[in-house]
């Protein structure tokens, strides 16, 4: 699911939520965006239960809210949200925290100064209403709560998570180049966990 926002008459964005209507949790990311942004590209993957109407909602400097929504349709199967992850568990558990982030083209017809960058993360993403199919208890939860990329020491986002996140979730995003030459992501969970890793900005990339 991804979304463009744009302002042309002085105000910035200052954050972007996704909501799909028949999911348990309704609101499935919030981004906070950094800086004085009059635009936004925001991409991600996300668990949808069953057809649904979907909607983002863009809130203007000024605190003055957009939306706009479009129906999709669940393709039938298991019900997402009690899916049970893909993978073996020991493997999930092992690669857990891991992270890549890398730019993508397409920017630059935009603007020179505008880049396009995919982070990648490694994370089960629990919703809590798994059961096992051997001991039929449920898996406890265990979300992704946040996200957090800067570029140098200037934040280009801080995103809220659900459940609704995709096992082992990607978020693709586009910034404003600033100079610096590392960028910097951050992932928090629901247990505590924490992972931070750097990565080379530009032609070092």
């Amino acid at each position: 699911i991804s979304a463009t926002a744009a302002f042309k008459d002085g105000r910035t964005v200052k954050s972007v939520s996704f909501l799909i209507d028949e999911n348990p949790t309704p609101v499935v990311a919030v981004f906070h965006m950094g800086g004085a942004r009059d635009s936004v590209w925001l991409k991600s993957n996300f668990r949808v239960d069953r057809q649904s109407d979907v909607r983002a909602i863009v809130e203007a400097s000024d605190g003055k809210l957009y939306m706009v929504s479009q129906l999709i349709k669940f393709a039938g199967g298991q019900s997402s949200c009690s899916a049970p992850p893909a993978g073996d568990p020991a493997e999930i558990a092992a690669n857990m925290g891991k992270m890549n982030l890398s730019e993508l083209p397409g920017a630059e017809k935009v603007s020179s100064a505008t880049a396009r960058a995919r982070v990648d993360l490694n994370h089960p993403n629990h919703t809590g209403m798994v059961m096992d199919q051997i001991t039929l208890l449920y898996t406890p939860m265990k979300m992704v709560s946040e996200v957090t990329v800067r570029q140098g020491e200037a934040e280009i986002f801080r995103a809220e998570g659900s459940i609704a996140l995709s096992q082992n979730p990607m978020i693709e995003f586009d910034y404003n180049r600033n100079g610096a030459d590392t960028a910097v992501v951050t992932m928090k969970d629901t247990d505590g966990g924490s992972w931070t890793k750097t990565f080379p900005l530009g032609p070092k990339s």
